[in-house]
């Protein structure tokens, strides 16, 4: 087929290509040498959703914040490739990186509360993203900042703007960061055990409003859990990590219902008691 063309992180011209993200046998070390990721692959289309589930210290963390080069100190990429529209994330320099993340690749956390400053209300945060990575004027800013909010499902968007963190609930803190990461309109969101903390009405409705976005602005998304429920209710395809390796991989649907890895059984089976069955539909769409 035909492709249109579009920049590339690195700042050149070349075809669009189907799959926006390619990591290829990725490999990484910790500072004692100790591989913690072992030939990991997976490949995200544009507008696809991805799952990653495993234990604490799978390594499921660590592969994601390879896509966004935040590594944590003494952690190397050892092995392979992650490629973002064709270009390789390894080659990118410090100034590059800073056209990425966050313009084209934004990531959400699990602790909303610790990615926002204090002091400062949530509306002024946004805005200033908006204006400083954004290019709008102050004016502009604290208008989009708003529409932003409201987007998200907040309620009296104007008061929460001018509303410090302190002041609201775990659901609220998230929905805002997300509006950060969204507020650049980037093609691939990870999302980190974003809803972890949350209760489960409060969790489906951020499930829910992440398909929304997706669906609407054609996002990659990449969804990081230990939690089964939620990647069945998100994600298309799904990854199963254990000790840094991927032990089974496939459409996330086929994977629930008929897991063929023993590990990958008992995180099914451990899951049955938070009635993962009610979020998959009888089809094999997600309900």
């Amino acid at each position: 087929m035909t492709a249109g063309v579009r920049r590339t992180p690195c700042g050149g011209r070349c075809p669009v290509r189907a799959d926006l993200l390619e990591v290829t046998d990725l490999r990484l070390t910790a500072p004692d040498g100790r591989e913690v990721v072992r030939g990991v692959s997976f490949t995200v289309p544009r507008g696809g959703s991805l799952g990653i589930v495993g234990e604490s210290g799978s390594g499921k963390t660590l592969t994601c914040r390879s896509l966004l080069g935040l590594l944590p100190p003494g952690v190397s990429v050892a092995g392979g490739s992650v490629r973002f529209d064709g270009a390789d994330l390894a080659r990118l320099t410090p100034r590059q990186w800073q056209d990425v993340r966050g313009a084209r690749i934004a990531a959400v956390f699990q602790d909303p509360g610790s990615y926002l400053n204090p002091s400062v209300p949530v509306g002024r945060q946004l805005a200033e993203v908006l204006r400083v990575r954004g290019g709008l004027r102050r004016r502009e800013a604290r208008d989009r900042a708003v529409e932003l909010l409201e987007r998200l499902g907040l309620h009296r968007p104007a008061l929460v703007a001018r509303q410090h963190p302190h002041e609201l609930s775990g659901g609220m803190l998230q929905r805002v960061l997300i509006a950060v990461a969204i507020s650049l309109e980037p093609e691939l969101l990870v999302a980190d055990e974003v809803t972890t903390a949350l209760d489960v009405t409060v969790q489906a409705e951020v499930l829910d409003l992440l398909d929304a976005i997706r669906a609407e602005r054609d996002l990659a998304l990449v969804v990081v859990s230990h939690d089964l429920t939620v990647v069945a209710r998100s994600t298309e395809q799904l990854l199963v990590l254990r000790d840094g390796e991927v032990v089974e991989a496939g459409p996330t649907r086929r994977v629930l219902d008929d897991p063929q890895h023993p590990y990958t059984r008992l995180l099914v089976e451990h899951h049955e008691a938070y009635a993962l069955d009610r979020y998959l539909d009888r089809d094999g769409t997600h309900a």
